[in-house]
This record gives structure tokens, C-alpha cells and sequence, in this order.
């Protein structure tokens, strides 16, 4: 059973006497064969849409960090994952304070120093990877939102938890 990826669609609201109606512009399913799924969409800075998620059917291990652009009609421009051995998940990306290219962050289990370390990944326009950054201890770290300030840096949330011995 094919997974979606992401279903997008895009609704244009118009408002015509009081009554709002939808026109929807397209509608798309993205992914392989198994688990994929799609955890956060922006307007890419050269056009289309940039979509950060997670795969199971493509990548290098067990879940990967995937990454989807399209054009403005939804039609698949590029891929690629990010991961290793074991597990990877996005949560969130947006745009490069340099402007040319995106910032992914999530989790890995591949690298780090933990269960879970925050993960953090540099791509260019093209989505290729630039660099990847690891923040974490021997906990469970979990990166879920990314904003790029005004001063020429990113301000990352998430979630810790420590690890507890008994």
C-alpha cells in the first residue's frame, strides 16, 4: 500500500456576498512504497513549495529525513534524504538567513550523543547538503520548530528529557 508523502492543496478563498468559496488549484501524493510522510511545507525562495518529512522507502536506514520540492504546480523538482543507519525525522525547515537555501531540523539516532540529538541541516537551493550540526546529551532531544532572526541567526524549540537510571 503506497503511503502519501504530503497531500497538498491549495485553496484560494474568495469572499462573494458574505459566502466564502474554495477553488482548489491542484492536488498531489507524494512517496514510495512504505511510511512517508510530510511535517512541514514552505514557498521555496525560487518558486513552487519545499517539504521536510520523514522516509521509510527511500534513504539509508531505517527513517530518513526527506526532502521534496516542487513547482508551483505541485510536479516534483527535486528530492533527497538525509540520515544514516538508524533514524531520522524533520519537523520543520525554513529559509537560510543567507537566503540561498533551507534549514531542516529534527532528530537523529544515527549520530549525536544521545537516544535523540536535535538535528540540524544546511542544504543550497538545490536541496544537496551543506552541513549538519548535532545539539544534545545522553537524553532524548527532539528539534520541532526553526525560525531565522532578524540578526543573521536561527532561534530552534524542541523538547529534552534526561535520561534517568534506576
Amino acid at each position: 500500500m503506497k503511503t502519501q508523502l504530503v497531500n497538498i492543496v491549495l485553496a484560494f478563498l474568495s469572499i462573494s456576498s458574505l459566502q466564502a468559496q474554495h477553488d482548489t488549484l491542484w492536488s498531489k501524493t507524494y512517496g514510495g512504497q512504505y511510511a512517508d510522510g510530510g511535517r512541514a511545507v514552505i514557498e521555496a525562495i525560487d518558486g513552487g513549495y519545499i517539504i521536510a518529512g520523514y522516509t521509510y522507502s527511500y534513504g539509508y536506514g531505517y527513517a530518513d529525513i526527506y526532502l521534496l520540492k516542487t513547482d508551483y504546480d505541485g510536479n516534483v523538482v527535486l528530492t533527497n534524504d538525509f540520515g544514516g543507519a538508524n533514524m531520522e525525522y524533520a519537523y520543520d525547515l525554513c529559509h537560510s538567513v543567507e537566503g540561498d537555501g533551507y534549514i531542516i531540523v529534527g532528530y537523529t539516532t544515527t549520530f549525536g550523543n544521545g537516544s535523540k540529538d536535535f538535528y540540524m541541516i544546511k542544504t543550497d537551493l538545490s536541496g544537496n547538503g551543506e552541513w549538519a550540526k548535532m545539539f544534545g546529551g545522553e537524553g532524548v532531544e527532539i528539534a520541532k520548530s526553526i525560525v531565522s532572526t532578524s540578526d543573521g541567526n536561527y532561534i530552534i524549540c524542541g523538547s529534552r528529557q534526561d535520561s534517568i537510571s534506576v
